[in-house]
């Protein structure tokens, strides 16, 4: 639908390639002096393969009731996404005919700029819902799986422990625990959401590359590597965050995007490591239930 509200408001193919020659010169007539090699490989790593490591999917993916739902799922959601990210992509590309983007403060004005200036009202209004409801969706599943982390994962696990008396009062509690932990983290993010930087688009890529440089090794390793270990989740996870952060700030090479050198930090960590700390030979449990 949008593709064709961008064509019929464009004025055809013809009238778009106009477009896009005066309002994106430089993309239009060189990409690759705007976006080089490197940064483009970066952007299909950090929105492509990359997203397999962001917690709040592999969290949705547990809900499965079974394997064969999930085998299911893979297909489907490939078919789904290939078509939805063309689609985007290519609307997102004939849009840049019709908004001089130097009329906008920022880029995070772009959408609904453009929404509202090809759709009648209350299909714009429509269409404005649905990255909110995704936004929405994506927020509540990241409170979630922090108040898990803490209450079920950390408290559960390193102060509570076997401890009879301790067991009893965390299984009366835990629902409370989990509301207050849940609170605060939303206040947190309000809070720091007072004063937002210019454009929120890069503060998204950043936290995502952080995400995926996290949680990419131990999630895709520990499904797929018999050898992998805690020690090597741990340590990869580190390493990766840590080196994600240093070279976004410190290393700029070929416009490649920071998140490749977490991702290859996090892979030899996490091989190295396993490889190391697996001296005793496999768990026949982990062997017998995972693989």
């Amino acid at each position: 639908m949008a593709q064709s509200l961008l064509l019929k408001a464009g004025g055809g193919l013809a009238g778009i390639d106009a477009g896009l020659a005066k309002n994106l010169p430089g993309v239009y007539d060189d990409l690759f002096s705007v976006y080089t090699p490197g940064t483009l490989l970066s952007f299909w790593v950090l929105v492509g393969f990359g997203t397999l490591g962001l917690p709040q999917t592999a969290v949705r993916a547990m809900g499965f009731k079974n394997t064969k739902s999930l085998h299911s799922a893979m297909w489907i959601g490939a078919i789904t996404c290939s078509f939805i990210i063309v689609g985007m992509h290519m609307a997102g590309t004939w849009a840049g005919a019709l908004v001089d983007t130097s009329n906008l403060p920022t880029s995070d004005y772009f959408i609904p700029y453009i929404v509202q200036k090809i759709m009648p009202v209350g299909l714009a209004g429509t269409f404005l819902a649905a990255p909110m409801a995704a936004v929405m969706s994506t927020a509540d599943s990241l409170l979630i799986l922090a108040s898990a982390a803490i209450v079920k994962d950390l408290w559960r696990n390193y102060v509570v422990k076997d401890d009879p008396v301790k067991v009893a009062s965390y299984n009366k509690n835990v629902g409370k625990l989990s509301t207050l932990v849940t609170f605060a983290f939303g206040v947190i993010v309000i809070l720091l959401t007072i004063n937002p930087p210019d454009i929120i688009f890069f503060l998204n890529l950043f936290a995502l590359g952080g995400l995926e440089c996290s949680f990419f090794w131990p999630l895709i390793g520990g499904l797929f590597w018999k050898k992998g270990t805690k020690q090597a989740a741990v340590s990869s996870s580190i390493g990766a965050a840590a080196t994600y952060v240093f070279c976004y700030y410190n290393v700029h090479v070929a416009g490649i995007n920071a998140v490749v050198w977490g991702l290859l930090a996090g892979a030899v960590l996490y091989f190295a490591v396993g490889k190391a700390t697996c001296k005793n030979g496999l768990d026949p449990d982990i062997i017998k239930n995972c693989f």
